[in-house]
């Protein structure tokens, strides 16, 4: 089903989990449900036990009355009293848990049934954490023992514990909700589980991620409002985008939107627009990025142990032919010593530990402005700090490395934050910095003017809230610049301006060039704290991007580009003068189009291929043009019947090139 033709009924709010209390947060959304529902009777579903809490919480907002239901089993989930009970409330609640057991109790039970009756009959249907991860039209229903984390999930979007169903209340089509979703780093994982719908049902999913204490209260016409302490997060694929998402591989997508929602944005889920914005919300104009600069050759890991940078390491060992390598370590530096001697067999190695002192030596400086190689590796985040303030000599020397065109360098884990414009001093403080508005943001070496970076990206701990949401916040300090989330695992490359991924684990990308509104939360955890540190933005562009030899991000034109020949379902075109480009008229066309093939002294077309917007080719014609230089296409599939209507991609080859256009097909 496509967005604009969803259909809901009734009111739906999904609370991303959190407790709930009284004057606080969940005050605004938890009365917006007992209003919507005319006052009437509220009913809290769960499948293990009751809460009176939450009972008398909507009793406090006017609901005439408030009762728990447990339904522990299925013959208590197809109990006509039970049924009677539910169909009777005009208010719903699923708490929070294990989603799994909503699943395996209450499905195609008297219990389904009367929920979406509920929901139906224009009723209200609310639910936290587990509750609100079976409201959308598809649920990852998490049937398997571990729950499933975004590192596994984007090297693998078919992985066996992802398990998606759309069989289950669905309440809301083609939308799929996630939950505690910046506390526990889940925008990975949304975006495997979108990649796999779209890619296994030929769908078009709208993923929806809301934190803990927030809430999004949609009304019937499918317009959403934002409550609470964090943001919503909403991410979906466009027209333009390019997707690559199967079996035992890594996820690939390129420009997804995503808007990150606080309090006061609404949302139309039907129109996939943002519908409103808070009074506090910035209006700016789209930037164009800043020009660069000559630099290095720059290699960046996101993870802090030697072993991890393996692949980069030994690239660096290549780039300085056996000549001298200088390690500028921090604490572990000896660490990558250690390996490149044990392990890689590297000779001819210096290891240059940095201190309070030694970083206003001009003999360290020096060292650091001679070397053709260097790795700078082994510091914790207290340690980049010291590197940066106050200036210092090794500084200095650092950054006029950075932009010498002859050098190579490698930074590894808290050091790749460095190079951007402003970066954050403390993810790794305290792990409720980002809820108490303790981060702490600072001037960067702007190696990489209006980049934002950030280290061990999806690494599980009590800081992955910190990283996760702290990226987004620099952003929200450093408009229209581009977000970098590397995770472990992750290595890239960036020479003569393109970003090359050089690792399986795929880079996040997120560019805000083009954003117009940002804003933030207001929420305080205690009135003596500053703000919660949650960014508010809409309309970044959003890309998932692993290894490819064959292309590559251009960070001046903010363009993902391929450089040499097509990738199977990946397929991106070269550029081609004008008048060598194959035409297709009409467009858009309705049941056939029309194929022309280029001017004089173009290479001859050998092979057109018909694909839809995730790469999969759909038909195939081979030596178009041997007689004639016009052919029709007709919407024939090569596996039988005729395509439907859709954007589609003409993928052709000339030479030992393809090229690519798009046309409308209409039925």
């Amino acid at each position: 089903m496509l967005a604009g033709q969803l259909s809901a009924q009734g009111y739906l709010c999904v609370v991303g989990g959190g407790s709930e209390n009284y004057n606080n947060w969940s005050d605004l959304p938890y009365r917006w449900m007992v209003e919507k529902a005319g006052r009437g009777p509220a009913l809290v579903l769960h499948y293990d036990s009751g809460s009176a809490w939450l009972e008398n919480y909507f009793k406090s907002f006017g609901a005439e009355s408030a009762a728990s239901l447990v339904i522990a089993n299925r013959a208590a989930a197809d109990d006509s009293a039970n049924y009677a009970k539910i169909r009777s409330a005009k208010l719903l609640f699923l708490r929070g848990g294990d989603q799994s057991r909503y699943h395996v109790v209450w499905k195609g039970t008297l219990t389904e049934r009367a929920i979406t009756e509920v929901y139906q009959g224009g009723g209200v249907v609310g639910g936290t954490s587990a509750g609100l991860a079976v409201m959308g039209g598809v649920d990852y229903s998490a049937l398997t023992p571990r729950s499933v984390v975004s590192s596994f999930a984007l090297l693998n979007p078919f992985h066996p514990d992802i398990t998606l169903t759309n069989d289950f209340l669905p309440l809301l089509p083609q939308v799929l909700f996630d939950s505690h979703f910046t506390a526990r780093g889940r925008i990975g994982r949304l975006l495997a589980f979108v990649g796999q719908w779209n890619v296994s049902q030929d769908a078009d999913l709208l993923g929806i991620g809301v934190d803990e204490r927030t809430a999004f209260c949609i009304d019937p016409d499918g317009e959403g409002t934002v409550f609470g302490a964090g943001a919503v997060f909403v991410l979906h694929a466009n027209p333009e985008s390019e997707l690559s998402c199967s079996a035992n591989k890594p996820l690939f997508f390129t420009e997804w939107t995503l808007h990150a929602l606080t309090q006061g944005f609404r949302y139309q889920v039907q129109t996939r627009q943002v519908s409103g914005i808070p009074a506090s919300a910035q209006i700016t104009s789209p930037a164009a990025p800043p020009a660069i600069d000559d630099r290095a050759t720059l290699l960046l890991h996101g993870g802090t142990l030697p072993s991890q940078a393996r692949q980069s390491l030994q690239e660096m060992i290549a780039a300085s032919g056996n000549g001298p390598l200088l390690i500028i370590g921090g604490e572990t530096g000896a660490d990558f010593h250690a390996y490149l001697t044990n392990s890689l067999g590297a000779q001819n190695l210096e290891l240059l530990t940095l201190s309070a002192e030694n970083i206003f030596s001009g003999e360290s400086a020096h060292k650091i402005r001679s070397a053709a190689c260097a790795i700078v590796a082994g510091f914790s985040t207290g340690q980049c700090n010291a590197l940066l303030a106050p200036v210092s000599e090794v500084q200095k020397a650092l950054i006029d490395r950075c932009h010498s065109r002859e050098a190579t360098l490698l930074f590894s884990g808290p050091s790749i934050s460095l190079l951007g414009s402003v970066y954050l001093k403390n993810p790794d403080a305290a792990g409720d910095d980002l809820q108490n508005g303790r981060l702490q943001a600072s001037a960067g070496l702007a190696v990489l003017p209006s980049h934002s970076l950030m280290h061990r990206g999806f690494y599980y701990d009590d800081y992955i809230e910190n990283r996760v949401g702290g990226l987004f916040w620099l952003l929200f300090r450093n408009p229209h610049g581009l977000g970098l989330h590397l995770d472990d695992h992750c290595q890239i490359k960036v020479a003569e301006n393109k970003l090359f991924v050089q690792s399986d684990q795929p880079l996040i990308l997120i560019d805000t060039q083009k954003v117009s509104v940002y804003d933030s939360s207001g929420y305080r955890y205690r009135t003596y704290n500053p703000p919660r540190q949650t960014a508010a933005f809409t309309g970044a562009r959003l890309y998932c991007l692993p290894a490819d030899d064959e292309a590559c991000f251009d960070l001046e034109k903010r363009t993902w580009n391929q450089t040499s020949a097509v990738h199977p379902q990946r397929r991106s075109g070269a550029e081609k003068p004008e008048h060598f480009r194959l035409r297709i008229y009409p467009n858009p066309a309705v049941d056939g189009v029309h194929l022309v093939s280029p001017g004089a002294g173009a290479d001859p077309v050998s092979e057109i291929m018909i694909c839809n917007l995730r790469g999969q080719t759909l038909a195939r014609i081979g030596d178009p043009f041997r007689n004639t230089p016009h052919h029709v296409w007709d919407g024939r599939l090569a596996q039988g019947g005729r395509a439907s209507s859709g954007v589609y991609v003409l993928l052709y080859k000339t030479g030992e090139h393809y090229y690519r256009e798009k046309f409308v097909l209409l039925r």
